[in-house]
């Protein structure tokens, strides 16, 4: 190995400590989430992200994503060197520049989140080969937009700091083509909360 790989690889923020007892409990928090749209889940993975990612959104990505699968992120070029190289040699998974041609996509920046439609929303005969979009954001609300569906007790307000562009609108497009359309995992740099396809805006058939 060359002088230049072993910086690059000293330079790499390490995983999770105990790769098999935290993946787990990651993944049973996303479970968590997405089984009850709307509602924020506690997650401390102990985990050193390179920023601009959480360690609560690296945690997710180091737990779903595996060399099978491609990402996209919004972060810089400069910024996504450092990421890109984190991702690449925890999970395999690769970058792509295109949100069309993703599995998961990590949008630091919410409010220049590219349009719900433009990533992967899957097919008839294969809609779980969709985008899981994870949004970084400030705070999860209980007030909002008000959503119905599986998992869901009646109805459930949901609304996050920032906002993402035409929430409602993009809710609303996103449900109307179910079973495709993309899932939404919001993290702060505590909690996690989703709004998986099969939510449905309040008021809306």
């Amino acid at each position: 190995m060359s002088a230049t790989s072993n910086g690059a690889m000293a330079n790499l923020n390490p995983a999770f400590d105990d790769y098999t007892d935290s993946a787990n409990a990651v993944f049973r928090t996303c479970l968590d989430a997405l089984s009850r749209p709307g509602q924020a889940f506690r997650l401390d993975p102990q985990l050193d992200a390179p920023p601009p990612l959480f360690p609560t959104s690296a945690a997710v990505l180091l737990t779903l994503a595996d060399f099978e699968t491609s990402y996209w992120t919004d972060v810089s070029v400069q910024e996504g060197d450092h990421i890109n190289r984190f991702i690449r040699f925890h999970t395999g998974a690769r970058s792509t520049g295109d949100p069309a041609a993703a599995d998961f996509a990590i949008a630091t920046d919410v409010t220049a989140l590219p349009p719900l439609a433009a990533f992967k929303t899957g097919t008839r005969d294969y809609p779980d080969r969709a985008t899981t979009i994870i949004c970084q954001v400030e705070r999860i609300e209980t007030t909002g937009e008000f959503f119905r569906g599986p998992g869901i007790k009646d109805t459930v307000a949901f609304s996050c700091v920032p906002a993402v562009p035409e929430f409602r609108g993009q809710m609303r497009a996103n449900r109307a083509t179910f079973p495709c359309g993309v899932d939404l995992l919001f993290t702060t740099r505590t909690h996690i909360a989703a709004l998986p396809r099969s939510a449905v805006l309040c008021g809306e058939a």
